[in-house]
């Protein structure tokens, strides 16, 4: 199944026909908490101490690319800032682990950098956001979605063994892509009025990324590193925030997502040769 036309499709219909998902958007933790537990049953590994994807996880993910991120940000207009700052503070999303696979990658490392951080996120990500955002931002609300987003679907996934792991990644992406429609939904209004403010600030922001990915791709030559520093949890940040933070955040997550698929279909091409 290709992930990637499923966007597309998400973003086509949530441009064309925003209705249902703003009605349902108050729900979005359901289809990231269905992506999340196939995900990560799809990804399982053997558990084992890594310290080396653990700092390639720490220096290309957070130092490399939530630093880039969040200096941008400054730049940035209230509602858009919000946004960036919200994807730059979220771990790196659970399709490393597919998409560092098809690569080459040591998924095993990826693993257990994983469960670290998204274990540790429930009460860091709340806290950034308070620190960086200020007394307007409802952590208790945060804390809450990100239990039900992370612990919950990780908690049942170490009670599921599935024999077709491709399938389990498919079913993650069909959820992953109700998610992002229901995104591009509530964004729709605000989208359609300020697209072209938009596109001026998720240009440079995509070349930014792009720039950020090839410096870790020229200095690791590991596909893992370079996937930390291309990419975060667009969709999980996105679905803790609809109900915290305004639609121009909602839009700027959406664009930041799909610049996402770009930077990978693009760097794909590295690893091909």
């Amino acid at each position: 199944m290709n992930f990637n036309r499923l966007l597309i499709i998400a973003t086509i219909v949530g441009l064309l026909l925003p209705g249902p998902g703003i009605a349902v958007a108050a729900f979005a933790l359901v289809p990231l908490s269905f992506s999340m537990f196939f995900s990560l049953v799809a990804s399982k590994q053997k558990v084992g101490l890594e310290l080396k994807g653990v700092k390639n996880g720490l220096i290309f993910s957070y130092i490399f690319l939530s630093g880039s991120l969040l200096l941008s940000s400054i730049f940035m207009p209230p509602g858009l800032r919000e946004g960036l700052i919200m994807y730059a503070i979220f771990p790196p999303a659970i399709s490393v682990l597919v998409v560092g696979r098809q690569w080459g990658g040591k998924t095993s490392e990826v693993f257990v950098f994983q469960l670290i951080v998204y274990t540790l996120s429930v009460l860091l990500i709340p806290l950034i956001a308070l620190l960086l955002l200020g007394g307007g931002v409802d952590t208790a609300a945060l804390l809450i979605q990100l239990a039900l987003a992370f612990v919950l679907p990780g908690l049942l996934s170490f009670f599921v063994e599935v024999k077709d792991k491709d399938r389990a990644a498919d079913l993650s992406g069909v959820f992953l892509a109700v998610l992002f429609y229901m995104m591009i939904a509530k964004s729709q209004p605000w989208i359609i009025t300020n697209w072209a403010e938009l596109a001026i600030y998720i240009l440079p922001l995509a070349a930014l990324n792009a720039a950020v990915g090839y410096a870790a791709y020229k200095l690791t030559k590991d596909p893992d590193a370079t996937l930390y520093a291309l990419f975060k949890n667009g969709g999980a940040a996105a679905a803790v925030s609809m109900g915290v933070f305004p639609p121009a955040a909602i839009a700027m997550l959406s664009a930041k997502t799909l610049v996402d698929v770009g930077l990978i279909l693009g760097f794909g091409r590295l690893w091909r040769r």
